[in-house]
């Protein structure tokens, strides 16, 4: 609900036979300064108990310069609704970019993360990111990522992204 220009609050649930999980969300702009995003949720299993999680957002954007950063941390016993192991799960994670882009050139962008899990495994990727409009209902993107870590990778990925109309 966008209680003014400067201010939207919102709710969620999600709920089944076993684990319910809801959350306060807000997002608020700072003047000038950019755009503040909160989140705090909680999670009720019969079996694990009650956990706790919680996400800020940052991010800034002037004319084609951005610049985000957030950050998540949750508790142990925090279960989302969709998954189904409490093995190997996300404990906490940073992620930090900058870009810059104009309707002629496209958008080029610089991001990083840290992701640490619940059983002490840390990552962090790297990723070189471009997009550029092909027309009225096309775009074209490309992402490199390095990942090192427990599991180190580099991926390419490559596509296109189809718009067949108006509210599609």
């Amino acid at each position: 609900i966008g209680i003014n220009e400067a201010l939207t609050l919102g709710f969620r649930l999600e709920a089944s036979k076993q684990r319910s999980n809801y959350g306060l969300e807000s997002a608020f702009r700072i003047g000038m300064l950019g755009t503040v995003g909160l989140q705090l949720a909680q999670s009720r299993d019969q079996e694990s108990g009650t956990g706790n999680a919680g996400i800020f957002r940052y991010s800034y954007q002037e004319r084609g310069f951005n610049f985000h950063f957030s950050k998540y941390q949750l508790s142990n016993h925090y279960l989302p609704i969709w998954i189904n192991s409490t093995s190997d799960r996300t404990r906490s994670q940073n992620l930090a970019g900058i870009g810059y882009g104009s309707l002629s050139t496209g958008t080029i962008d610089l991001s990083t993360s840290s992701t640490q899990t619940f059983q002490g495994v840390e990552s962090n990727a790297k990723t070189l990111g471009y997009s550029k409009s092909l027309g009225h209902n096309l775009t074209f993107f490309a992402n490199l990522t390095r990942i090192t870590g427990s599991e180190p990778d580099k991926q390419l990925t490559l596509g296109l992204n189809w718009y067949p109309g108006k509210n599609l």
